[in-house]
């Protein structure tokens, strides 16, 4: 399987890092926060819970992706 990278599309530095990341050529996925809920549901909120998250989401297809433009 190759390398993958889930983010999501918050604040106004995620295009700098998106950029970045895809010019090392791994796929980025861009998640869509509003659609990702079982984020916004955790009792305990923190990055690194966030992130671990995430990273299971994509690992069974279950991220909403955003659409990056061009």
């Amino acid at each position: 399987m190759d390398d993958q990278v889930v983010m999501e599309s918050t604040g106004s530095v995620w295009s700098t890092l998106y950029d970045s990341i895809e010019k090392a050529d791994i796929k980025v996925v861009l998640a869509n926060p509003l659609k990702t809920k079982a984020i916004a549901s955790a009792r305990i909120k923190s990055d690194k819970v966030d992130a671990r998250i995430l990273a299971h989401l994509l690992r069974v297809d279950l991220i909403s992706p955003s659409y990056v433009p061009p």
